[in-house]
């Protein structure tokens, strides 16, 4: 946009620095309260497992997520800080749900980031686009290093979507 002086494009930035303090003061995100029961942690030998639920599959991966970092205490009453962008491709449901969580690893693992919401902007069988938002920060106790191919499973049901994704620690 061509501005008609500096006055209007300071007026303009201030008001684009304003609107992006509001949208990471309380980021929208597509998983569930933990207290809906979008997820439970599964009894486990070495790993940890959940199985999540999700009304669709946008819904199921935001609860993955949501599940992943809640066994990694993040918390969510911490101010958002930060958002990471995500992108993946792979072939179908499972490969993109491993695709997005180790994604998402990586930026902790990197950045010291820890995410408390999750936006999934556009998913298909093939890719997803979406974003993480959350502060700087480690795990409490017992960080995740991977997600495992181990007895996963993504599929649809009558109820909605289900998962079952094992955390290698």
């Amino acid at each position: 946009k061509k501005f008609a002086n500096i006055g209007e494009l300071v007026t303009q930035i201030g008001a684009d620095a304003e609107t992006a303090r509001r949208i990471l003061a309380d980021p929208p995100t597509d998983a569930q309260a933990p207290e809906a029961g979008a997820w439970r942690e599964l009894i486990h030998t070495a790993d940890w497992a959940v199985d999540a639920t999700g009304a669709d599959p946008r819904q199921l991966f935001a609860n993955a997520a949501a599940a992943m970092y809640t066994l990694q205490d993040a918390d969510a009453m911490q101010p958002v800080t930060l958002a990471r962008a995500i992108s993946a491709d792979a072939d179908g449901y499972e490969d993109l749900l491993v695709a997005w969580l180790n994604r998402l690893l990586l930026g902790q693992e990197l950045g010291g980031e820890m995410y408390t919401r999750f936006e999934l902007f556009e998913l298909s069988e093939r890719g997803l686009r979406g974003a993480a938002y959350g502060y700087h920060g480690t795990p409490a106790h017992t960080a995740i290093k991977a997600v495992t191919y181990y007895d996963l499973s993504v599929r649809q049901t009558d109820a909605g979507w289900q998962a079952r994704v094992t955390f290698d620690v």
